[in-house]
Formats: structure tokens, C-alpha cells, sequence
């Protein structure tokens, strides 16, 4: 099986005007990200940012508590995810991971020509780590887990982590948590001495810089040697890595951030939960900002919401036709879906 083209309504948001559904960040870019935006000179665009490039590293490192030989940059967590699987697995081969989960981690093991085995939950969704071990064989490369998972949005547990990474020590295990990146809730430390354990992080989620497409893996040296073999010199542009220096560089603006980024979150969240609490069989919310609602009518709330401009994320897979996801957003998305989910129920159900 190949990996199949993009279906335009994944990649256009024609018609959007109020997104709770792609998990951008709720809060506006930092302003001292954006003057370092604005301050770049024609000279750093014009030529290739190498210098940038080892400092961004250099400091990333640090923040991460680790050495920069085992950072690895890269044009988001989806170009390390599918580095990851060009790196590791030949035709034939194995990635596993839980189903349902983020559609990169299939799509990653399809460009690698590899084997894309999706374990699916036996209890929703509560990750059976033996039903992932039990899929898993001499031919599997590698194992990705979201922490949290998209768009379950249950944490993995470490000792579930190391336990998968001891039982299949051949296979690397990579845990994707771009919705945890710079936070002290990473499982990045803990697994500092897991010999095959390689996390992956992002700015776009937790740094609002999901248009800079900066994002980052911690493997050990060898394994960070060999991604970086399967990626771009100089991966990321100017302008991204300007921005992600800014956001490093002011250590309490970019604290100040994530405390609002994450009241916003919770703010927008808990409103958005009390809304569809009349009309929702089951609620999912985890650390993740996002929140899964179950509704028997799920397409066609969503279909009426967005013809009113209101995006929210709707699913074919066959275990979540039945369901929305929610992202956190600002004030005014926030407000528009409150304001319009009354009346598109009303619609829907005639109640």
C-alpha cells in the first residue's frame, strides 16, 4: 500500500473564519518573537542561515537538558517522522503505532514503503501497552506513541514507554509530544538513558509558531546522526529559526507566554466542554489542548458549523464518525462556537 494524496479539505481552510480545528496555538505569537521577526536584515535572508543554525541548536540543547550531538532540527515533527522511518525500516519492514492516532504516523510508514500496523483500542482510549507489544515482531523498526495522543488525547505512562523499549530493543520507540514540547510535563529527562527511545517536539503548538514549522528530535548520538542524514542541510529558514531563537532567548517573556498560553487553553476548554455537555454521550479531555466529543449526530453538526464559517475537526475513521474534536481557541472563536451551537442543535435535533 502507498501513501495516498491529500484530500483538499485536509490542507484548505476556504470558508473558515473561526478555527478550533487544526490545534494552533489559542493565543496570539509573542511580541518579542515578532520584532525578531521584523528585525531580520536583508543579508540574513539572502544568505543560508549555518551560523544560526548551530546556535539554535546550541541553545535548544540546553533548554532541553541535553547535548546538541543528539538534537536533531528539522521543517516540523512530520519531516522527523518520516526521517525516522526512511532511517530505520526498508520495504517490508514494521512501524506500529495505536489506532486511531495521528494520520502522520501511518502516512511515514507508507512513504518508507514499510509495513503500516495499526493497533486499534480495545477500550476507549486507554492504551494497552501489551496489545502493541503483542503486534510487534522481528520486523518491526519502529514504534511511535503521541504523548498525548491526537486525537485521543490520553498521556503514556514512562514505565509503559520503557517497557516497550526494553522488550524490542532492535526497534526504536518514538514518543511524539509536540503538544508537551518545552514542558517541564515532557518525558524527554526521564528517558535520557533509554538507549532506543527518541522524542520528538515542535515549536507550533507551545511557542504559537506552527507557520515557522520548526521542529526537533532528542536520539541517541548514532541514531540522531543517521536523521540528520535524511534531512535537508539547512532544514529550516531564516525567518523560523530567528523565531525560535527569540522564544529561547527571553526566557521570562516566553514564560509569561506559556502560563497565559495555558489559561487560554483551559478557559477556552472548560467553556467549550459545559456547551456540549447537553448534547455529548461521552467527553474525552486530557493535558492536550483539545477535547473529544462524542455525539450521534457528529457530521452533521459539523457540517452546519461550518457553513457558518466555524471549523471544528471532523473524522472519517470508522471509530470516530461519532465524534468532534475541539480545539482550544482565542476568546472570539471560543465565543462563536457558544454562540452558534444552541441553535445548530436546535437545527439538528429539533430539541
Amino acid at each position: 500500500m502507498s501513501a495516498v494524496a491529500y484530500a483538499p479539505y485536509e490542507l484548505s481552510d476556504e470558508g473558515v473564519l473561526w478555527r478550533l480545528h487544526r490545534n494552533e496555538a489559542p493565543l496570539a505569537v509573542p511580541d518579542h518573537v515578532v520584532r525578531a521577526l521584523r528585525a531580520l536584515t536583508p543579508d540574513q535572508i539572502r544568505w543560508y542561515p549555518a551560523e544560526a543554525q548551530e546556535r539554535l541548536a546550541r541553545t535548544l540543547a540546553a533548554r532541553l537538558g541535553t547535548r546538541p550531538e543528539r538534537l536533531v532540527l528539522a521543517n516540523g515533527a512530520d519531516e522527523l517522522l518520516c526521517a525516522l522511518a526512511r532511517s530505520l525500516a526498508v520495504p517490508g519492514d514494521e512501524i506500529v503505532f495505536a489506532d486511531p492516532s495521528f494520520g502522520m504516523y501511518e502516512r511515514a510508514a507508507l512513504l518508507a514503503r514499510a509495513h503500516a500496523i495499526a493497533v486499534p483500542y480495545e477500550r476507549r482510549w486507554q492504551l494497552d501497552v501489551d496489545a502493541i507489544a503483542a503486534r510487534c515482531s522481528t520486523r518491526t523498526k519502529l514504534i511511535v506513541l503521541g504523548n498525548p495522543n491526537n486525537p485521543t488525547g490520553e498521556s503514556l505512562a514512562l514505565d509503559d514507554v520503557i517497557a516497550l523499549a526494553r522488550a524490542f530493543p532492535e526497534a526504536a520507540v518514538a514518543v511524539d509530544e509536540v503538544y508537551l514540547a518545552l514542558s517541564d510535563r515532557s518525558l524527554l529527562r526521564a528517558l535520557e538513558g533509554v538507549p532506543n527511545a527518541v522524542v520528538i517536539g515542535s515549536f507550533s503548538k507551545s511557542a504559537g509558531l506552527a507557520a515557522l514549522r520548526v521542529g526537533y528530535a532528542v536520539a541517541p548520538k548514532t541514531l540522531a546522526a543517521t536523521l540528520r542524514a535524511q534531512i535537508t542541510p539547512f532544514p529550516l529558514s531564516a525567518p523560523s529559526i530567528a523565531g525560535a531563537l527569540a522564544y529561547l532567548d527571553d526566557a521570562a517573556a516566553s514564560a509569561a507566554y506559556a502560563v497565559a498560553l495555558r489559561a487560554q487553553t483551559i478557559r477556552s476548554l472548560d467553556a467549550v466542554e459545559s456547551a456540549f455537555a447537553p448534547y455529548a454521550s461521552n467527553v474525552w479531555r486530557g493535558c492536550a489542548p483539545f477535547a473529544l466529543f462524542e455525539l450521534r449526530d457528529a457530521q452533521e453538526i459539523a457540517r452546519r458549523l461550518a457553513a457558518r464559517g466555524i471549523a471544528l475537526r471532523r473524522f472519517e475513521h470508522a471509530a470516530l464518525r461519532t465524534c468532534l474534536r475541539v480545539s482550544a481557541a482565542g476568546e472570539r472563536e471560543t465565543d462563536a462556537l457558544l454562540c452558534a451551537l444552541p441553535e445548530i442543535m436546535r437545527e439538528v435535533r429539533g430539541a
